[in-house]
Parts: C-alpha cells; sequence; structure tokens
C-alpha cells in the first residue's frame, strides 16, 4: 500500500473575513480545520457588525500575534458605531449618514474583490466622496 503524504497549504493568519450569517463563519473555520494536518486547529471571535456583516478573526493561538488585527477591527466597528449614532449635542443632517464608504455587499462584489470604493448607494467614491450625492 502507498503511504500518501500531505500537501502543505499556504494559509495567511490571523486573518479577518466578513460574513453575511454566523453560521457562516462557523463553516468555514470547520471546513479549514478538516483540511489542516497536525494539532493545530483554526479558531475564530466573532468581533461584531461591520457594514451590514459579521466580521470574525480566524487566527492559531501564537503569542498574541492575533491582537493587533483584533484591535484593528474593533476600533473600525466602534467607529462604524459611532458615526451612526449622532449624539443629541450635535445638529448633524440625517443627509450625511446617507452616504458612506460601503465595505462589503453581495450587489458589487467584483468591486470589493478589486479592492475599489463604492458607497453604499452604489454610486463611485472619488477622494473620499460619493458622486452621487452632488
Amino acid at each position: 500500500m502507498k503511504k500518501i503524504k500531505p500537501k502543505e497549504i499556504m494559509v495567511n493568519l490571523p486573518a479577518a473575513h466578513l460574513f453575511s450569517g454566523e453560521e457562516e463563519i462557523h463553516t468555514m473555520a470547520r471546513h479549514i480545520n478538516k483540511i489542516v494536518f497536525g494539532k493545530s486547529r483554526i479558531k475564530y471571535d466573532l468581533l461584531g457588525m461591520l457594514g451590514g456583516q459579521f466580521v470574525a478573526l480566524f487566527y492559531i493561538k501564537r503569542n498574541d500575534e492575533s491582537k493587533e488585527i483584533h484591535d484593528e477591527f474593533m476600533q473600525l466597528i466602534q467607529d462604524e458605531e459611532s458615526n451612526l449614532i449622532p449624539d443629541e449635542d450635535d445638529d448633524i443632517v440625517e443627509e450625511e449618514f446617507e452616504h458612506r464608504i460601503c465595505l462589503g455587499c453581495d450587489e458589487h462584489y467584483l468591486l470589493h474583490q478589486k479592492e475599489l470604493e463604492h458607497c453604499i448607494c452604489g454610486e463611485e467614491i472619488i477622494n473620499g466622496e460619493c458622486w452621487g450625492n452632488s
């Protein structure tokens, strides 16, 4: 009987990914762990919501190597939450909340793959401004 040697698969970890549902996160971790050879197992933390999607951090626990990416995404989530909820003291016009960079959607999936920015309204964003807002 011929012995089959495991193949090497390169995985960049830690990594944060966006998902439309919580079950997708668990499923992805389970599938990755099926192909991982050895004692190490992929772990994940659900960090919160960003751009209407769930953010999950995938990692293998070693010397807090995932702390930096964890902290970056937690800051993004907190920034988005604070931008969506206006303070009572601020005289902010509601229009300011209608146009912002889309951080991930199915409708413009190819733009996200190409790392091109667009507004949640669908229009192009140039120099940080929505062209549909003019």
